[in-house]
């Protein structure tokens, strides 16, 4: 059972922004070429658009997660004389997923994305791409999984115009971080189960439930052991109690020897002999969050179940004031425990939460500042485990 703990005095006291990728001569000219091959003048655009999209998004898979092996089969099979059709360029897939590309270059409150792409169920993905072709740039936006796409369509009706269905902005809600995730981890079948959009009668999935097997286990953290997994996701392990000859100004062991001091000082948490601790440094919206993880196993007298604990702490590797309007959250595996959000008027160098679970259990902390949302990998926390 999750029970959540939070000390409102210690609220009161004390960057992956969007992928951008550059373009070049050679990818803006071979998109120019398959612009002139498409079926009409008004396609000509959109199919311009797409293939700058196509290529800098292959580019960017290539250097992130080259494993993936995401290609264009259209590409690679198409004839240098067939029309070419804008859904065609857009399309990518591995063996296991297809990933359709929704190109834009002005991001309004809504998205048009074809219908007859929707329709198909096709996509197990939509990557919102933002092509800045003036400036000769793609960022790389947000994601909508298929799943989210199916609940959205039970829920609300989608606005058609012609060939076109227009979906809100804020539909597309995951980071390419997660995307990444998604693809390295999730499996087909996870789908198999969700609704072409408009079909009312299939059953409800929940395909994130593969990517859980990923949590990242703070329990070894106790043995200061690291699995693989933490390693991939950044976080770097800290000594439990770091001795003056280890610190220096600003490392991250003397930050939060200092926080965790103080906290111990005015009685707002008390530790046992053995602890974990390990921390990440965070890009979002062109700045650095600092997340420190504590966590320990806790076992009660009166009972035969055993707990662990789970203390964060958000900052910034300076230790200077949060930007206001950054959103911390802290969910477990069916809702969400807390959220804290920064402002001018009551400004803070960290924020801290802290949350106590059962062995096993998962939390997943979730970061938000402007336009750019983080969901971490859940943590959870298994002593016994090997590595």
């Amino acid at each position: 059972m999750t029970s959540y703990l939070m000390d409102e005095e210690i609220l009161q006291g004390t960057t992956l922004t969007p992928d951008m990728i550059s373009l070049s001569d050679a990818e803006i000219n071979s998109a120019i070429a398959l612009s002139q091959r498409a079926s009409n003048e008004a396609n000509q655009w959109q199919t311009y658009l797409n293939a700058l999209a196509l290529f800098t998004v292959q580019e960017w898979f290539r250097e992130r997660s080259p494993q993936l092996n995401l290609e264009s089969v259209w590409l690679q099979e198409n004839n240098p004389s067939d029309i070419v059709r804008p859904e065609s360029v857009a399309t990518l897939e591995t063996q296991q997923f297809c990933l359709f590309l929704v190109a834009a270059e002005n991001l309004d409150d809504e998205i048009a994305v074809p219908r007859s792409i929707v329709d198909s169920g096709q996509p197990h993905f939509y990557l919102l791409v933002e092509v800045l072709e003036e400036l000769s740039q793609v960022r790389i936006r947000r994601c909508l999984r298929q799943d989210q796409l199916v609940q959205h369509q039970r829920s609300s009706q989608m606005v058609v115009e012609d060939e076109f269905y227009l979906m809100p902005i804020d539909w597309f809600s995951e980071t390419p971080a997660q995307l990444l995730l998604y693809l390295e981890h999730l499996e087909p079948a996870a789908f198999t189960a969700a609704a072409t959009v408009g079909t009312e009668s299939r059953p409800r999935v929940n395909p994130l439930q593969p990517v859980m097997r990923s949590a990242v286990n703070t329990g070894l953290w106790i043995r200061n052991q690291i699995e693989q997994v933490a390693e991939e996701f950044v976080w770097t392990l800290l000594p439990p109690a770091p001795s003056p000859a280890m610190r220096s100004n600003r490392s991250p062991a003397d930050q939060l020897d200092i926080v965790m001091s103080e906290l111990i000082s005015h009685n707002r948490i008390q530790l046992p002999p053995q602890i974990g601790n390990a921390y990440q440094d965070i890009p979002i919206a062109g700045i650095t969050l600092r997340l420190y993880a504590v966590t320990w196993e806790i076992t009660s007298p009166n009972s035969e179940e055993t707990e662990w604990m789970l203390l964060l702490i958000l900052g910034t590797p300076t230790g200077e004031y949060l930007p206001s309007g950054l959103r911390f959250q802290i969910r477990d595996e069916s809702q969400l425990l807390t959220e804290q959000v920064t402002s001018e008027r009551n400004p803070n160098n960290f924020l801290y939460g802290q949350v106590r679970g059962e062995i096993g259990e998962h939390f997943t902390i979730t970061l938000m500042l402007h336009e750019e949302t983080i969901a971490l990998p859940p943590l959870t926390f298994n002593p016994d485990s090997s590595l």
